[in-house]
Formats: structure tokens, C-alpha cells, sequence
């Protein structure tokens, strides 16, 4: 299956795949199925519809139109500019670039933060300073012990471009021609596009090509929200512009993304809950325009699903992650059986279920349990459960709090949106958490520390979100009511 996600160029078919690759069997098929879904060099584009990375991004060309402070000092500073065609498991500062076949060296030089800011955005503003922070030039950085704020001036490995600009006589408006080489390993070639025109206000070829890309690429960007909605990530929205353009990106003389950004007036970079997304320039990022990447019939989810779908049918989102970690939770309270399992994810003031379902629903618990409980050691999972208990304490409430807003006769489109992002943003948050301390991951006490941190952030983050969702509600409850005149039965 690498093999063939290495070459595919356009998206596809899973199961037209699995056929051309002799894969029949269901089990085959399956796992199949999970390794497309999971692989980050995968898009998801639609029902059991994919696009490699590797594929379609390998062998093609982008365009970054350097800085005059970074032609001034001679460097380049990788940031954001290799989205979407870089790797995003690889930081920017590890990715390997070559010259006529030369590796092109790095450098260590000091910025102003702010300035960073600018050549990293696109990675999303709330990311940036873990990106700067993970940079081995600010290894000695400590980035919990500041309270997460970074100080005026940091430090950044950049390529150094000496010999390039030099040899080229490189000026303002030259441009580097990027082709991604490896995407495993993050590997680029350069070569440099010169600036022919005698006067910025020449249109010569170039220029028309890269005034077409920015139309093709805007076109493609605002498709991306109609078909795909709010994605994971920029990267990912940027993406799948590239998906839904095929091959019309892919030019002699390509813009850049990056500058499209900037200087864009019908898209721009939107407070998306706590994080940032690409979205249309003053349009609020709605709940609605999520993706759900979900959609699926009953009948093609796995088995131990049908707990999670029990739950879900009651208001009650609950991934494997979290019925693992509520499972390993009983285990660490040293409970005989998962029946207060069932309990705790109940919301409070509800009925219950039904007797067959909570049978149903023990007997898969028991039999999960059973599987978790062989490997599991209490010593070793010590600090880990204490975190984890504190972790499900939290989402108990929120589960409590989503039931009683689902018991008013309120839309979710009427609410304000924006809490109600950050409401989802939150649950995905407190999921990636809970994996990072599961039993067989390895994970250091002053990380677990810095997740006790970020919790108590989320947990002053949800007080205002349910403050402002409670009073909206309420606001619209009472319109709701009518005064009738005894007299007249005339409403006022």
C-alpha cells in the first residue's frame, strides 16, 4: 500500500483500490480501511474517498518570494512556507534542502517574536509558540516555566542562503522555485526564478501566471469550505484547495500561499474557538460548518462501537479513548467490575437507560475490561491516574452541561457560535490528553505537569463558555413566553 500511495497522483476509491490491490478479505479490508483513515499522508475527501500527499504533492513545485530583511541578512526562514507540500509530522527547522545538489546549511540567528509571528501563522497563531519553543535553537527555553509567554526576542534556525543569493545576485522580487523531493524525510530542492521585469509595473509571463494561480487558488480555497467545511487545520484546508484544483496549480511560474494570505480580501486567518482557521474575510465560524468525518452507516463501524453509539444516541459523545481511559480509571481505583463505569457517564438528572441496554452495555465494558486489565500495572499508571481522574471529573461536567442545554427547546444555530466551537474544540483536546497518558505511552512528569497546566486553562475556558451559553439561552426562553390580556385574550 505505500507503493501505491507514493504514486497515486489523484484521489480514489478505497474499495476500487482494495480490489485492484487483491485485498478480499474482510478483515483485510478493514485494517485496509484504518491505515487509509489514519495515515497522515491520507486526505479524506469523502465516503471511503481518498488523496495521498506523497502522491500528489512529490515531484511538483511551489514558489516562496523572500523578505527584504531576509535577503538583507541572507537567510531563509522556513516557517509556513512549505504548507501544504511539507510533512506536517516534520518541524520546519528539520526539513533538508538542496542546491544544484548541495545541501543548503542552517544557521542560528536572533528575531524579534513578533516578527517570527509572520513566517509561521499558517501553522495557526496558537501553535506558534510550541513551533518556536520545539526549535533546537531555543533548546535551553523553557516555555512552562514563562507561563507560555514568550519573551521579545527568540532564536531561530533558518537556512543560510549566503552563497545562493550571492551567486545569483539576489534581489527584491526574485523568488525561489521549491520542489518537494521526499515528503518522508522533508527533503527540497531550490532553484531561484529571477525578476526579468525592468519595472514593477511590467506584466511580462510570469506575472500572468502567477495572477492566474491566485485566481485558480482562491476559487479552489473558497470550494474547499462549501465541500469540506472548517478543517483539522490550515494545512489541511490549503490542501484540499490543491485537491479540488487537480492539476491547474502545478505551473512554470506558481504563486505562493503565503502571499495570497496576505494579501487577500475575501479570505483571511478567523478565530475558530481557541484556535485559528482560514475562513471567509468577517464571516463568524459557525458549529454548522464543521466537518464530521463520522458519517457513516452503523452497519461498517466496528463492534466495540456499539457502546459509543449507545451513548452517543443519549447526548453523550464517547470515543474509544474515552471509554479506554474510563475503563483504566476503574482499574486505578481498584473497582471489582465497570458497573460505576456506566454511572459516571451517565448525565446527572437523567433517567438512565434501558435494562437491556445497560446489560448490553456492562457485558461489553467487562469484556474491553478484561482485554486492559491483563497488562495493566498500578504502580506504573500512579501519577498517569491521578491526571486521567481529573481529566474525566472534567469531562463529566461538560457531559452534564451539554445534556441540560439539549433539554431547552433551542437550536444550536440560534446560540453564539463561537462557545460552541470552543465546547468541541475542548472534548478534542481532553481525548488527545487522555492518549498521551495512557499506560503504554511514555511520557515525562514535567509533561504531565504542563497537562495539568493546560487543563486548568480549559477549565477557566469552559466556565465562560457555559456562562455565555446559559445566559443566551435564558435570554431566549424568555421570548419565547407571551403575556394573554384576561379581558380580551389578546396577546401584547
Amino acid at each position: 500500500m505505500n507503493t501505491f500511495v507514493e504514486n497515486i497522483e489523484f484521489p480514489f476509491d478505497f474499495f476500487q483500490i482494495a480490489d485492484y490491490l487483491g485485498i478480499k478479505k474482510e478483515c483485510d479490508i478493514n485494517y485496509a480501511l484504518e491505515w487509509f483513515e489514519t495515515n497522515p499522508a491520507i486526505l479524506s475527501v469523502g465516503h471511503n474517498a481518498f488523496a495521498s500527499r506523497i502522491g500528489m504533492f512529490t515531484g511538483k513545485t511551489f514558489s516562496i518570494l523572500p523578505t527584504r530583511y531576509e535577503i538583507t541578512n541572507k537567510i531563509l526562514v522556513i516557517g509556513h512556507r512549505c504548507i501544504p507540500f511539507g510533512n506536517p509530522d516534520i518541524l520546519p527547522c528539520d526539513y533538508k534542502f538542496f542546491y544544484n545538489k548541495r545541501s543548503v546549511p542552517y544557521k542560528i540567528v536572533e528575531m524579534q517574536t513578533n516578527d517570527l509571528f509572520e513566517y509561521y501563522y499558517l501553522h495557526g497563531e496558537e501553535f506558534v509558540p510550541q513551533y518556536l519553543a520545539l526549535d533546537p535553537a531555543n533548546k535551553d527555553f523553557d516555555i512552562t516555566g514563562c507561563d507560555y509567554e514568550l519573551p521579545g526576542k527568540m532564536k531561530s534556525t533558518v537556512l543560510d542562503m549566503t552563497a545562493i543569493y550571492e551567486k545569483n545576485d539576489f534581489k527584491s522580487g526574485d523568488r525561489l522555485k521549491i520542489r518537494l523531493e521526499n515528503w518522508r524525510t522533508g527533503t527540497f530542492s531550490i532553484v531561484v526564478q529571477k525578476d526579468t521585469r525592468e519595472t514593477p509595473f511590467e506584466v511580462n509571463e510570469a506575472e500572468e501566471s502567477r495572477s492566474k494561480w491566485f485566481e485558480i487558488f482562491e476559487k479552489n480555497l473558497l470550494q474547499s469550505f462549501n465541500v469540506f467545511g472548517v478543517c483539522s487545520s490550515i494545512d489541511e484546508q490549503i490542501a484540499f484547495a490543491y485537491v479540488l484544483s487537480g492539476k491547474d496549480l502545478f505551473v512554470r511560474y506558481p504563486g505562493s500561499v503565503e502571499e495570497y494570505i496576505k494579501k487577500s480580501e475575501v479570505i483571511e486567518a478567523a478565530e475558530f474557538g481557541v484556535e485559528t482557521r482560514l475562513w471567509r474575510t468577517g464571516e463568524t465560524i459557525s458549529v454548522m460548518n464543521l466537518r464530521n468525518e463520522n458519517d457513516q452507516d452503523f452497519d461498517e463501524t466496528e463492534e466495540f462501537d456499539s457502546v459509543s453509539r449507545l451513548f452517543l444516541s443519549i447526548g453523550v459523545p464517547l470515543t474509544e479513548t474515552f471509554l479506554d481511559s474510563f475503563i483504566y480509571d476503574s482499574l486505578y481505583k481498584k473497582e471489582k467490575n465497570s458497573e460505576q463505569i456506566i454511572s459516571r457517564l451517565l448525565p446527572e438528572g437523567m433517567g438512565g437507560i434501558s435494562s437491556k441496554d445497560m446489560i448490553f452495555c456492562f457485558l461489553h465494558l467487562e469484556k474491553r475490561r478484561a482485554i486492559l486489565q491483563r497488562d495493566y500495572r498500578w504502580f506504573a499508571d500512579y501519577e498517569k491516574g491521578q491526571l486521567r481522574a481529573k481529566i474525566l471529573k472534567f469531562y463529566a461536567r461538560m457531559i452534564n452541561f451539554v445534556y441540560s442545554m439539549g433539554q431547552n427547546d433551542v437550536s444550536p444555530e440560534a446560540m453564539p457560535q463561537q462557545p460552541l466551537v470552543v465546547l468541541s474544540q475542548l472534548f478534542t483536546h481532553l481525548g488527545r490528553m487522555l492518549e498521551s497518558i495512557m499506560p503504554n505511552a511514555s511520557i515525562s512528569s514535567k509533561d504531565i505537569t504542563s497537562l495539568y497546566l493546560s487543563l486548568e486553562g480549559m477549565e477557566f475556558s469552559f466556565e465562560d463558555l457555559s456562562k455565555e451559553l446559559e445566559q443566551s439561552i435564558n435570554i431566549q426562553e424568555k421570548g419565547k413566553f407571551t403575556i394573554i390580556r384576561k379581558e380580551d385574550g389578546k396577546h401584547e
